[in-house]
């Protein structure tokens, strides 16, 4: 199957190939995002590399945080700019 992306930060476009029974499309989503730029990074104490599409950043901490499979009350997000993330 071939498929196309567009990012909206450059307005690049993508074209890919997949096989349709071993992509869902939520995994099509995901790479969509990641190769496109629209996901942001997070990092913890250890290490960066935590990857959440920017759909999910923008509805709040309590999505980034099922998302990633953490506890809402035990986690603090800060933004780039070292703001609190509710």
């Amino acid at each position: 199957v071939k498929d196309s992306f567009r990012g909206y930060s450059q307005s690049d476009w993508q074209t890919v190939w997949y096989v349709k029974d071993e992509v869902s499309q939520d995994e099509l989503k995901y790479m969509e995002a990641f190769y496109m730029g629209m996901i942001s990074e997070f990092c913890d104490e250890d290490s960066c590399g935590y990857y959440v599409p920017d759909d999910v950043v923008w509805k709040g901490k309590k999505a980034i945080c099922d998302y990633l499979g953490l506890k809402v009350d035990d986690t603090e997000i800060y933004d780039d700019q070292d703001k609190l993330i509710e």
